[in-house]
């Protein structure tokens, strides 16, 4: 989302964990859906700036609470 809040796009995870989304150059705001209000990083949200001609790399550590 934009830092006003906009939706710009949404992302779905492949079986590794790993996502990528083009985006026009601008500053993002990279936030999970929540479930149930179940927080499951400290990571997100997190402010990004999409640079043109660059690429951006964000890893964001989750944890579900499994053990």
């Amino acid at each position: 989302m934009t830092p006003t809040g906009e939706e710009v796009n949404s992302v779905i995870t492949d079986d590794q964990g790993r996502y990528s989304i083009n985006l026009p150059p601008g500053n993002y705001v990279i936030d999970i859906a929540s479930l149930d209000g179940i927080e499951f990083t400290k990571d997100l949200p997190a402010t990004v700036t999409i640079t043109e001609g660059q690429e951006t790399r964000v890893d964001i550590h989750i944890d579900t609470g499994i053990r």
